[in-house]
């Protein structure tokens, strides 16, 4: 059963909440009015690319809700405390499931529903915020939504992110280049023979596993999840295809304007990775 979260009178109050945002003030309640929104696009997200509600979802950044009335903590550290023990968040030492990048994915995906102030993708967000994980959340980011455009990504200034994308040709280069690698590697792995991977063993921790073995498991997951089955034939001819047009360019195309991002609360996304 789905569930429409994103009320337009519920999230138009948490939204004017929100926005009476004032740094330095204890009672902190625009604070948690921005998360508990973010919670429900996170929900509507996970059920919009999944086809369910997951108990990590229910229970998305709810700590974060309450350590906003803990008058002692300040924003960076309640900010910093989330970070460290949330293993959805790059930083968290605990994070090394699969399942923790999926979430990851999620959390950055759903950002532009109703934070005006993050429109990037989560593949953009990966690749301004956190390039050091290309090889191992590249492979999540083609499982849910295999119709990214690769080359091209939302040109942010550079204050608003950790690594500025177009700072400079080779900088530019560089990140392309670890893309077209990355994919390269899935590419040349794919099986002959989707079944079989459900018998392949793959290691606890995605930091000792190779970039077509995450990918591999994030389709269980995801065809797990969805209760489809994967169409092995389209991932084939559609991550060829997208590695033959990146070959034919060497850097990143700036967007100046984000896309119309696709969303449901009640269905379930197009993928063609899946039947």
């Amino acid at each position: 059963m789905a569930i429409q979260f994103l009320k337009p009178k519920l999230t138009d109050y948490l939204n004017r909440q929100a926005n009476k945002w004032q740094d330095g003030v204890r009672w902190r309640w625009p604070n948690a009015a921005y998360t508990l929104v973010h919670k429900q696009a996170y929900l509507e997200r996970e059920h919009y690319l999944m086809g369910r509600y997951s108990w990590s979802g229910v229970m998305h950044d709810w700590e974060k809700v309450f350590l906003y009335f803990t008058p002692w903590m300040g924003k960076e550290k309640i900010k910093s405390y989330h970070r460290k023990h949330s293993p959805h968040h790059v930083e968290c030492p605990k994070r090394c499931l699969v399942e923790h990048m999926i979430q990851s994915y999620i959390d950055w995906d759903c950002a532009p529903l109703t934070k005006p102030d993050k429109p990037l993708t989560a593949y953009a967000t990966l690749l301004y915020w956190y390039p050091e994980e290309i090889e191992y959340m590249l492979p999540v980011c083609l499982v849910l939504n295999p119709r990214e455009n690769l080359r091209q990504l939302l040109d942010i200034h550079k204050e608003k992110s950790r690594t500025y994308v177009f700072k400079t040709e080779a900088y530019n280069r560089l990140l392309y280049q670890r893309v077209k690698k990355t994919l390269w590697k899935i590419v040349n792995n794919l099986p002959k023979d989707f079944a079989d991977i459900k018998n392949w063993y793959y290691p606890r921790d995605f930091h000792t596993m190779l970039p077509h073995a995450i990918f591999m498991k994030a389709l269980l997951i995801v065809a797990k999840s969805r209760g489809q089955k994967i169409n092995g034939e389209a991932i084939k001819d559609i991550l060829t295809a997208k590695l033959i047009d990146l070959d034919h360019y060497e850097q990143f195309e700036p967007l100046e304007k984000p896309l119309t991002q696709e969303h449901s609360w009640f269905a379930l996304s197009d993928n063609p990775f899946f039947e």
